[in-house]
């Protein structure tokens, strides 16, 4: 994410603060890396004085994922110089987390440089919590000084920005920083499972990621995972693109492209949720790159289903998988792309009038189950500018059809219009409007302001609920709000003959 004007594009130090003490900063047009204009710190120094060019800014997340910035030595002369280039990022803790520093650093192009969250923290020993609660001081100073005579110095720094989402989500880094890449509960003595960074692989930028996995008997299997913990406060949906670059695969293996994401179970013991498990079919493979959505209100949903609970940050992970039946070769190639987050509007839900199908919405059914299930249905699809829920069970079983979707916990109130079509009684039918909330322990539950029975209509009506009405019903239970909450509204069947 750019930071205002991190490549200095006003043609001055708009957002940033002074603080030179000996040498300058400015911004130049000979400072730039590209655009218009970059950072120029400079000055010459004699002994025994020392030089501080410094610039400061108060605007960085304390949620940051990473740190980006270019900087080219353009001149380095004169007596024994002792220069540094440090950055620095500085919590409302007083913790003075050293991003990066280089000594006496050679004359020459710009250089990138991109420091992980993990990477800082490591370096400076540091736990969550020295990070604060307010954003971040970033600070880019020059340090010289000389052991006699006079030094001169020239540095320049431009495109500065931080991300808050995946860090190298697009791979632009050229390898896999920010992520993990491991071989994953591969079996059997002929397998392979691998991953590279290449630009044949991109399907935007310069470069890509591909997954390769095969297995050559009739007990072995391949499996490749790309992982990296996301904070759970980021984002609504995280999506990627995909593309089958080619297979050689008879038709009996199992094979597919799966995303889960971790949480934790009441013994704090780490548990897998699949989120999405797309079979990859011999013959019907996807024609050119295909894009995939992930709901974190699903994400949530199947964890208080689970009767597990999340933590801050949850571990995403993208797994290809082949499994062998058969002697032969088989293998996979798929490229993997521009993995990102999308966070919630403030006050807005997504396709909120379903002019663009369930768009935005993720479908959230259930089958409650006294004996062995029996002629039990639940579906979701879109109609005409509405989304239709449909619902059937018998007498031992009923069945919950819904729409789930994320929102932030600013709202007001939430409303909506509804009609009950058709029902083949003889069964009880009832409207329910759930909130996401968590307990005390951080486990996500269901609130219910909103469960009635209701009849068929020929004609809409409409449902407004309040948050005073959410929060009252959270209040049995003790149930807060998290940092974000989901709306899920369904139809109840419970057949009674």
């Amino acid at each position: 994410m750019a930071i205002t004007n991190g490549g200095f594009e006003t043609g001055d130090l708009t957002g940033w603060t002074n603080e030179d003490s000996g040498g300058s900063s400015t911004v130049t047009t000979g400072a730039k890396r590209n655009g218009t204009y970059g950072l120029r710190q400079y000055g010459s120094v004699t002994s025994p004085a020392q030089a501080y060019p410094l610039v400061t800014r108060t605007d960085i997340p304390v949620n940051f994922t990473s740190i980006t910035f270019y900087y080219k030595v353009n001149e380095l002369t004169g007596a024994t110089p002792n220069c540094y280039l440090d950055v620095y990022l500085i919590s409302d803790e007083d913790f003075w987390a050293e991003v990066f520093e280089v000594h006496n650093p050679a004359a020459g192009d710009f250089i990138r440089v991109t420091k992980t969250r993990q990477e800082i923290m490591t370096d400076n020993g540091m736990s969550e919590s020295d990070w604060g609660t307010t954003p971040l001081k970033l600070q880019l100073a020059t340090t010289v000084s000389t052991t006699g005579g006079t030094a001169v110095f020239e540095v320049f720094i431009d495109d500065v920005s931080y991300t808050t989402g995946f860090v190298n989500g697009d791979f632009e880094i050229g390898d896999l920083t920010g992520w993990s890449g491991y071989d994953t509960n591969s079996y059997g003595a002929s397998h392979s499972a691998s991953m590279s960074i290449d630009a044949a692989s991109k399907r935007t930028g310069g470069y890509g990621a591909y997954y390769c996995v095969e297995a050559w008997d009739a007990t072995s299997g391949a499996y490749y995972t790309l992982e990296q913990t996301v904070t759970l406060a980021e984002f609504s949906t995280i999506s990627f693109w995909y593309k089958v670059a080619s297979a050689t695969i008879p038709d009996d293996p199992i094979r597919g492209l799966a995303v889960m994401m971790t949480y934790h179970n009441g013994s704090e013991e780490e548990r897998e949720s699949t989120l999405i498990d797309i079979p990859l079919f011999v013959g019907n493979f996807p024609n050119g790159w295909m894009k995939v959505v992930v709901n974190k209100a699903e994400f949530l949903a199947d964890v208080a289903m689970e009767g597990g609970h999340v933590h801050a940050t949850s571990k995403f992970k993208i797994i290809l998988y082949l499994e062998s039946e058969t002697t032969g070769m088989k293998e996979l190639l798929v490229y993997v792309d521009d993995v990102v987050m999308d966070s919630p509007a403030a006050g807005e839900l997504t396709n909120g009038n379903f002019a663009s199908g369930l768009g935005g919405w993720f479908p959230n059914c259930a089958k409650d189950c006294t004996y062995p299930p029996t002629d039990v249905a639940y579906t979701v699809e879109a109609g005409s500018g509405d989304a239709v829920l449909h619902a059937e069970g018998n007498f031992y079983d009923s069945a919950v059809a819904g729409i789930c979707q994320e929102m932030t916990t600013d709202f007001v109130s939430v409303s909506f219009s509804w009609r009950l079509e058709d029902t083949e009684l003889d069964s009880w039918c009832n409207m329910l409007v759930q909130f996401l909330a968590y307990t005390a322990e951080g486990y996500p539950v269901w609130v219910t302001p909103y469960f009635e029975w209701i009849e068929t209509s020929p004609s809409f009506a409409t449902l407004t609920i309040t948050k005073t009405e959410v929060e009252t019903a959270m209040g049995w239970d003790a149930r807060v709000w998290g940092t974000s909450t989901a709306i899920r509204i369904a139809l109840y069947l419970r057949p009674v003959s």
